[in-house]
C-alpha cells in the first residue's frame, strides 16, 4: 500500500496485489512398454501442480509420429499414472515421452 500527500495537503493512496510464486513445478515421466508391444503404461510425479489437474503426454516415435494423451488425472499425492496406453500406431524403436503440466499458479 502506498500514501502520499498532495501540494494541496490531500492524502492520496493506492495498492496493488500479485501473487508469488516461490515453488518451482516439476514433473517426472516413466514409461514402460508391454511385452507385445501394443500398450504401454506411463506414470511419473509432479510438483506444485494441484490435484486433480491434468498432465498431457506427448509420445513421439522414431519417425516422428506423435501420439498425444491428455485428462490424466494428478493425485493427492502428485503422482500420476495410466495404463494400457495404445502404442500400435508408433514405429519400433525409441520412443520419447514428454510430461506437461500446469503448476499452481499457471
Amino acid at each position: 500500500n502506498a500514501s502520499a500527500e498532495d501540494r494541496n495537503g490531500n492524502s492520496v493512496s493506492d495498492n496493488d496485489t500479485d501473487n508469488m510464486d516461490a515453488t518451482d513445478g516439476a514433473l517426472t515421466v516413466a514409461l514402460t512398454i508391454n511385452d507385445n508391444a501394443e500398450t504401454a503404461s506411463i506414470s511419473g510425479t509432479t510438483t506444485d501442480v494441484a490435484p486433480g489437474s491434468t498432465v498431457t503426454l506427448t509420445l513421439t516415435d522414431s519417425a516422428g509420429t506423435v501420439q498425444v494423451i491428455t485428462g490424466v488425472t494428478v493425485n493427492a499425492d502428485g503422482s500420476y499414472s495410466i495404463d494400457g496406453v495404445d502404442i500400435s500406431g508408433l514405429v519400433d524403436g525409441d520412443i520419447t515421452v514428454n510430461a506437461s503440466a500446469e503448476d499452481r499458479n499457471g
